[in-house]
């Protein structure tokens, strides 16, 4: 696709779609070639958000859940144990 400089002024957020969809975008002034857009390669675990992002990455003992492994974790945080009224640590 070959677009004009204030054409691709106006319409610019659909021109990268487009050209991150795989349509090659050339920005032209008074018809000659000035800008090609290309999308950026992204490598697929650069991004990773959301449910699942840290499987893999984090590995929970099969006892994580045990009521030993919470008091344990609301000892680091003073702040769970005020709230539930317990005696600090």
């Amino acid at each position: 696709m070959r677009v004009g400089m204030k054409v691709a002024k106006n319409e610019l957020s659909r021109i990268i779609k487009q050209a991150m969809a795989g349509e090659e975008a050339v920005i032209t002034r008074r018809g000659q070639p000035m800008v090609r857009l290309t999308p950026e390669p992204v490598a697929a675990t650069t991004d990773r958000r959301g449910a699942g992002c840290l499987k893999d990455v984090l590995v929970l003992p099969e006892d994580w859940d045990s009521p030993e492994a919470e008091e344990e974790f609301e000892n680091l945080f003073d702040f769970v144990r005020e709230a539930k009224g317990l005696p600090q640590a």
